[in-house]
């Protein structure tokens, strides 16, 4: 496999100019990929974490079916030397977000006035 992701296929690591909703997971799974692409084994990423090279077997298979922890995840990505960049992207057309809640310390002191208001009227 070729080690550079410019040349991979869609199902790899996609270059960096796709817009961030083009970008599909790998079908190995990012840890795989980024692995095979910076021409890391198996066993050089266990021995930087002191696992075997089974565990980071498990830890890529868990990755691409959506099991791994971002604990485990987090330690990976830093065996290979590379920064983990978690984000949630809101997807196009996805509804506007409803106004904050209001505070507690914000609306009791207006329902107090409005309480106050009604009973100097007689209204309670």
């Amino acid at each position: 496999m070729s080690k550079d992701p410019e040349l991979y296929g869609s199902s790899d690591i996609p270059p960096a100019s796709r817009p961030i909703g083009a970008v599909g997971r790998p079908a190995s799974g990012w840890i795989r990929a980024v692995r095979d692409a910076l021409g890391l084994t198996l066993s050089d990423v266990a021995q930087r974490l002191k696992v075997t090279p089974p565990a980071v077997r498990s830890f890529e298979q868990a990755e691409a079916e959506d099991r791994i922890t971002l604990g485990s995840l987090r330690r990976t990505a830093d065996a290979m030397n590379c920064d983990l960049i978690y984000a949630l992207v809101p997807r196009q057309g996805a509804p506007a977000a409803s106004p904050p809640p209001v505070s507690v310390r914000e609306s009791v002191p207006e329902k107090v006035t409005d309480l106050t208001w009604h009973a100097q009227r007689g209204e309670l």
